[in-house]
């Protein structure tokens, strides 16, 4: 799988290498500055002071970048759940990510590499150097919305233990949870961590995550189901405590991929 990402991304003839930079030329007369901004939210930048600083494009004529990108449906913006009518109506609000994985990728790790890549092995190289100790990072986001579609399947399969109204990203003040989920009442909660790393997860991510669910506005006497997904498993600690507290969900990549 990595050796056919290399190939056909990377080496400068791979028949995905180009195809990013071919529709935004296909789609706009000058695509300098629609680039600039793709590339600064690919490495990292979410709202949109942080566009503006890494991109360098003036804040006060950003707005009209983002809403076009947005119409076009290269950036998606994304509110916090439970987000109030004053949040959603502050344009300045909010934070971007790209939508497709694809461009995410081609703007993290291509488009300022002018480096020609001719042969298979140059390829799988240079993946190995400049790609392969950042894609962990790279990918956490994606993963994300895979955790999200997982839940979202269980929902409407009927394999939930209460309605959902609504899922998404919290954040607040520097927290941030990766999935929320609750019904009507906020009575009956779900919240959720989805860890794309190199080492198995450990029980301080539950005991993390549980202390960050106490700054949700949910019902004083909510009651929370816990989902922890990981690319590589879990410690046997919290694989025991799972087995023992069915508010406690453990879901692996084969589980996940299922």
């Amino acid at each position: 799988m990595t050796e056919n990402l290399a190939v056909n991304i990377l080496r400068s003839n791979g028949f995905l290498n180009d195809e990013a930079q071919s529709v935004l030329r296909q789609e706009f007369r000058d695509p300098a500055t629609y680039n600039a901004i793709l590339q600064s939210i690919a490495f990292g930048a979410t709202s949109r002071s942080e566009i503006a600083q890494k991109s360098l494009v003036d804040s006060r004529t950003l707005s009209k970048y983002l809403t076009v990108l947005e119409d076009m449906d290269f950036v998606v913006k994304e509110h916090p759940i439970f987000a109030g009518v004053e949040d959603l109506e502050n344009a300045s609000r909010g934070l971007y990510r790209i939508a497709d994985p694809y461009v995410k990728f081609w703007f993290r790790f291509l488009a300022s590499n002018s480096t020609l890549i001719m042969t298979q092995q140059e390829a799988i190289s240079e993946w190995a150097a400049a790609v392969e100790p950042f894609f962990a990072d790279f990918a956490a986001g994606t993963f994300e919305q895979v955790c999200r579609q997982y839940l979202t399947r269980l929902h409407f399969s009927g394999k939930l233990p209460f309605h959902l109204t609504t899922l998404g990203r919290w954040w607040r003040n520097g927290t941030e949870i990766d999935l929320v989920g609750a019904d009507h009442d906020r009575r009956h909660c779900i919240a959720a961590e989805c860890k794309y790393q190199n080492q198995k997860v450990s029980i301080r991510v539950l005991r993390s995550l549980q202390a960050k669910c106490e700054q949700l506005p949910v019902a004083e006497d909510a009651v929370f189901h816990y989902w922890i997904f990981s690319r590589v498993g879990f410690d046997d600690a919290l694989i025991d405590l799972a087995a023992k507290d069915p508010y406690l969900h453990l879901v692996g990549m084969k589980q996940l991929l299922d």
